[in-house]
């Protein structure tokens, strides 16, 4: 204590000095470990020229001030400016962790009464497509010549661009734009007098515009390697539902035929094959459809960053084909033999996702 004497003197000679002139954490942090507090307060002054200072701290040295404030405070009992400086602390940095062992009890207890929550956060995904096409009426221009093969779907992929916000601690509305390939295949085949086998294949692009509500599964804080605690719902697993809208961008078809001709004169057999690439067939196709989502994945959020895995189904209510348009392509009509059936189509994508949180609710549960 006698070591501390001189320098409450020369703490008590320049305080109305530092009160009101200039902003010195070092000496705060010193009078503070002496036991000197409200001298320790006038060196942390932020208010009219000390706040100017005060706010051209970095991060860091803004996060060491209001620790060194909720301390004083919690030694001076003034415990609403405790939980005035931790919303404070809070809200410059939103993931702050404190150290165990080093505070203050009631510095963790009250640091516990702030809640935080992201608002607002934008991400990138890029995950696989794998549709399924299902016939509900079929159709056929060619007699013996079977129409109703099945539909094989082919992988595709979709990368995918959303924002999200978040209204409540596990309710959060998400809008996503998405870019997607998808095809299917399908062979026809014809036994009779004019044997023929029809190779179709199509692949389709999509503009995808959607809105979802999630809802994480885990309300409280969610505590991750021990002791650590995210102090925000944004990690574990969560559910959403909602509806988009398609816009078809493309749809190219491939065909080949293989038939064998006949020279009827000489009875002579020639194996033929016509094959014709990148017929476009989106005028055969609804360019407009509409649909239902629902989506199950896993977060983890690592300071700002958001890393998900997630498995999403979509559901056309609108059919692939337009019913009005089917016979509009003379080639494939004429040429080779070709219709369309009535075709629903569906899709589950397994996408991986980045998102960073551009701003946050810090609120205190102590009014």
């Amino acid at each position: 204590m006698k070591k501390a004497i001189p320098l409450l003197l020369l703490f008590n000679l320049f305080s109305g000095i530092a009160y009101s002139q200039f902003f010195n954490l070092q000496m705060a942090q010193d009078a503070y470990d002496n036991g000197a507090y409200d001298f320790a307060l006038n060196f942390l002054n932020t208010e009219e020229k000390g706040a100017r200072t005060f706010s051209q701290l970095p991060k860091s040295d803004k996060e060491k001030v209001l620790i060194l404030l909720t301390q004083i405070y919690i030694e001076k009992q003034d415990y609403h400016e405790v939980n005035k400086a931790l919303t404070l602390l809070y809200k410059n940095n939103p993931n702050y962790k404190p150290t165990t062992g080093i505070y203050q009890e009631d510095f963790y207890r009250y640091a516990k009464t702030i809640k935080v929550r992201p608002v607002f956060s934008a991400g990138v995904k890029a995950g696989l497509g794998f549709p399924h096409f299902s016939i509900k009426k079929n159709y056929a221009v060619y007699d013996s010549t079977d129409y109703t093969t099945p539909y094989k779907a082919q992988r595709g992929y979709c990368y995918t661009g959303y924002l999200q916000s978040n209204f409540e601690n596990n309710f959060a509305l998400i809008l996503d734009y998405s870019y997607c390939k998808i095809g299917y295949s399908r062979t026809i085949e014809r036994n009779g007098s004019d044997n023929f086998s029809l190779n179709y294949s199509e692949i389709i692009y999509n503009n995808d515009f959607g809105l979802l509500l999630k809802k994480y599964l885990f309300k409280n804080d969610t505590k991750l390697f021990g002791d650590q605690t995210i102090k925000h719902t944004g990690s574990g697993p969560y559910l959403a539902i909602g509806g988009y809208y398609s816009k078809m961008r493309q749809a190219q078809a491939n065909v080949e035929l293989n038939f064998d001709y006949i020279e009827r004169q000489n009875q002579y057999i020639e194996p033929k094959n016509i094959t014709r690439n990148n017929i476009d067939v989106k005028d055969m196709r609804n360019k407009n459809r509409f649909g239902i989502s629902g989506a199950i994945g896993s977060s983890l959020t690592i300071d700002r960053f958001v890393i998900s895995l997630e498995g999403k189904y979509l559901y056309d209510i609108t059919e692939l084909t337009n019913p009005e348009k089917r016979y509009i392509n003379d080639e494939l009509l004429l040429n080779y033999y070709y219709i369309d059936n009535d075709v629903s189509m569906s899709r589950i994508d397994v996408s991986l996702s980045l998102a960073y949180i551009f701003s946050y609710k810090v609120k205190s549960k102590i009014k």
